[in-house]
């Protein structure tokens, strides 16, 4: 049997989990979105979230398993390895239907 040691880190904050529906895209010479701004997160009664000229409505939903995020710290020079808890996450903002188009209009007539 192996043991795994795992303890709350001290300074945990609360994280909420992000889901959408579809794939984000960005330009090929980027390797990924870290760092990046993908788009605004508003809240009213519900999450309203624009990414680009898309509009999406969500909703706060509780997760029926909550999730763990862990850190893995292994003792130097020894096989023992330890788990230290960062957070739990409990909710999720839910962006379950597609996408609405910010439509432009223009006051000219042409």
């Amino acid at each position: 049997m192996v043991q795994i040691l795992i303890e709350q880190a001290e300074n945990s904050t609360e994280l909420i989990l992000i889901e959408l529906q579809g794939a984000l895209d960005y330009a090929a010479e980027k390797q990924s979105l870290s760092g990046e701004r993908v788009g605004f997160l508003f809240f009213t009664q519900n999450a309203i979230c624009v990414i680009g000229q898309h509009v999406l409505d969500g909703k706060m939903v509780e997760l029926d398993k909550p999730l763990l995020v862990m850190r893995k710290r292994q003792a130097d020079g020894t096989n023992n390895t330890s788990y230290q808890v960062e957070c739990v996450i409990k909710r999720k903002l839910l962006f379950h239907k597609r996408s609405k188009s910010i439509v432009h209009y223009s006051s000219k007539k042409m």
